[in-house]
């Protein structure tokens, strides 16, 4: 029971052959044995998330409590843009929702594989996130026109999920990120569109915005 990675308990077990080490012993001798903590094994990762309709990006720290099991907390920041435009007659007419979300995410990482030199890491992560702000943005006759504006809190979305490939001290994360958009204070925006400015609900965004995760980072 010596080198790293090993847990507290009873019944462990140190042999040294001093004799192997020692031309031969003189005197007394006395026997120290330290211990000393473990240096915390931290993750600081900066990854780009990518949603069919716009981009994003997260700061990620994490770092293991145990052997296998670890805390992630990450902030973001995510914008994209859902537009559709058409012609009615001679007219040209467009809407598009605009999404901006900043907030913080709490996960979780566990450890798959723990090669000394490689180390596969599943984790994930559940949100709570601020609009800032969402809104919806509306062109008839080339005239520009914000008609709704409002901040929403979104919690346990986003929902992200993925893995960590560590070799030595680098780290690649690969993952997807999904937000939902029909929560309900979005259905009371569909709602007030639809309702006043007579939108076809065809125009609105999908229900889930699903996007791709890709970063690096170190381990320190």
């Amino acid at each position: 029971d010596i080198g790293k990675d090993i847990k507290k308990g009873e019944n462990k077990k140190i042999i040294w052959n001093v004799l192997d080490d020692n031309d031969g012993i003189i005197n007394e001798i006395q026997f120290k044995i330290v211990a000393n903590r473990q240096k915390i094994e931290d993750y600081l990762i900066l990854n780009v998330n990518l949603f069919p309709d716009g981009i994003g990006g997260n700061l990620l720290y994490g770092w293991f409590i145990n052997k296998k099991t670890g805390i992630l907390i990450s902030g973001n920041y995510d914008y994209y843009d859902y537009y559709v435009d058409y012609v009615d007659y001679y007219y040209f007419y467009g809407n598009n929702y605009v999404y901006k979300y900043i907030g913080i995410n709490f996960g979780l990482m566990y450890k798959l594989l723990n090669n000394p030199k490689f180390k596969l890491i599943y984790y994930g992560q559940l949100g709570l996130n601020l609009t800032v702000p969402m809104y919806f943005y509306y062109n008839d006759y080339n005239q520009d026109t914000i008609i709704f504006r409002k901040h929403y809190i979104t919690s346990p979305f986003p929902i992200s999920t993925g893995f960590i490939f560590n070799i030595n001290r680098f780290n690649i994360l690969t993952g997807i990120k999904i937000y939902n958009n029909k929560i309900k204070n979005f259905k009371e925006v569909d709602e007030y569109i639809q309702n006043n400015y007579n939108y076809n609900l065809k125009y609105i965004p999908p229900d889930y915005e699903v996007g791709l995760s890709f970063g690096i980072g170190f381990t320190f």
